[in-house]
C-alpha cells in the first residue's frame, strides 16, 4: 500500500510530530517533557525516540552521502554535540538540498526526511544505507 510522504509507515502521527520529538531529543529533552509538548503519551514518544536511536549512524550516513550527492557546493557536517544531534544534522542537511535542487515540498522537511529514508526514520535497516560507490 501507498502512503503518503507525510506519514510515516506504521505509526499513527505524522512525520510531522515524530519529527518534532525527534528534534527536540536531539536539543536534549527527556521524553516525558517531548510528550507532555505534543500532547502524547509519553510511551509513544520512548518508542518513537528508541526506534530512532536504533540505527543514528545508518540515519547519519544516508544524510551526509544524499547531502553530498545533492549539493555541489557541499561542505563537510560540522559534529552536532551527539549521535541524535549528527544524524538530524545529515538529515537535515539533505533534506535543505532536495528543497533547493528540485523545490519545496508542500508537506514539509519531515515528509522529505520521510521520503529520503524510505519511510525508514523509526524503522532499522539495511536498506537505509546508500549504495557503495
Amino acid at each position: 500500500m501507498l502512503i503518503p510522504a507525510w506519514m510515516l509507515p506504521r505509526r499513527r502521527d505524522a512525520a510531522e510530530v515524530i519529527g518534532q520529538a525527534v528534534r527536540a531529543f536531539a536539543a536534549g529533552q527527556g521524553h516525558r517533557r517531548i510528550a507532555q509538548q505534543l500532547g502524547r503519551p509519553p510511551s509513544t514518544v520512548r518508542g518513537w525516540l528508541r526506534a530512532f536511536c536504533g540505527h543514528l549512524e545508518q540515519l547519519r550516513v544516508l544524510g551526509t552521502v544524499s547531502y553530498a550527492d545533492l549539493d555541489a557546493n557541499a561542505r563537510p557536517l560540522e559534529p552536532a554535540g551527539s549521535p541524535a544531534a549528527d544524524a538530524l544534522e545529515a538529515l537535515s542537511a539533505a533534506a535543505r538540498s532536495v528543497v533547493v535542487r528540485f523545490g519545496p515540498d508542500n508537506d514539509g522537511p519531515w515528509a522529505v526526511i520521510n521520503t529520503l529514508t524510505g519511510g525508514g526514520l523509526l524503522r532499522p535497516s539495511s536498506d537505509l544505507l546508500p549504495p557503495l560507490r
